[in-house]
């Protein structure tokens, strides 16, 4: 009983009003203040330079900490990946097959949008590049001369799997609609040269 009498003792008001930090009638301000910490009230950030979050973020070792070896082992993979001392580079890689198909006139870029938009609808959701290149391909397809439709459609079903007939007349429609399209850019090259 005794021991439950003490611990309700050390919680009366005489015994932790002391503790208790009193406002400084003079100033109005709490003493946290004038020691330079932070009270809990909120303060505005105007004037102040504020950094965006995650600039001053490190991981790791810095670069003039790390071991120089290891960059040299890094330089050699790096170098037998790209066959540098066969003379391969990265500049080597053929990219004259990459042709996208531009439209010239308002009315087939309205043509080409809406294959485009065809396209889209079969393929779902894809990067412009994958969609411009599905087009090309289709295209080159259905332009092709001497080939059945059959064929024509088998080839459009190599790029964009199975597709039903409907699709494939629409698809179709909008290539014949497509008046200045020409196979590997030569039609391009040629308004380039004048």
């Amino acid at each position: 009983m005794a021991e439950e009498f003490e611990r309700f003792k050390r919680f009366e008001y005489r015994q932790n009003s002391n503790l208790v930090l009193q406002r400084d009638t003079s100033t109005g301000v709490a003493p946290a203040v004038h020691l330079g910490e932070p009270t809990g009230e909120p303060e505005s950030l105007a004037g102040r330079k504020l950094y965006p979050m995650g600039d001053k973020v490190e991981r790791g070792l810095k670069k003039e900490d790390r071991p120089v070896k290891n960059d040299s082992k890094r330089a050699k993979l790096k170098r037998n990946k790209l066959d540098l001392k066969r003379g391969a580079t990265v500049l080597d890689a053929d990219v004259t097959e990459i042709f996208f198909y531009k439209p010239t006139t308002q009315q087939t870029r309205l043509v080409y949008e809406q294959l485009l938009v065809t396209l889209q609808q079969q393929l779902g959701d894809q990067p412009d590049e994958v969609l411009k290149g599905a087009a090309d391909e289709v295209l080159a397809a259905l332009k092709a001369d001497g080939c059945r439709e059959s064929e024509k459609k088998k080839n459009v079903e190599q790029v964009l799997g199975p597709v039903n007939s409907d699709v494939f007349t629409r698809l179709h429609q909008l290539a014949k609609n497509i008046t200045d399209y020409s196979l590997g850019g030569e039609e391009e090259d040629g308004a380039q040269a004048g």
